[in-house]
């Protein structure tokens, strides 16, 4: 098996981590958009 070059090799890396990077984020936000809606279903049933 042969290698990449060192530097396409490290963008790739790079390019990866951003990506993973922005799915946290994406996925933090979608959690936190669940909750605020659980929330604001719960207070609209007991109000």
């Amino acid at each position: 098996m042969v290698h990449p070059a060192a530097p396409s090799s490290h963008c790739m890396r790079a390019r990866g981590s951003a990506n993973r990077q922005t799915l946290q984020t994406a996925h933090a936000h979608h959690a936190l958009r669940g909750l605020l809606h659980n929330t604001t279903e719960t207070v609209a049933r007991y109000a």
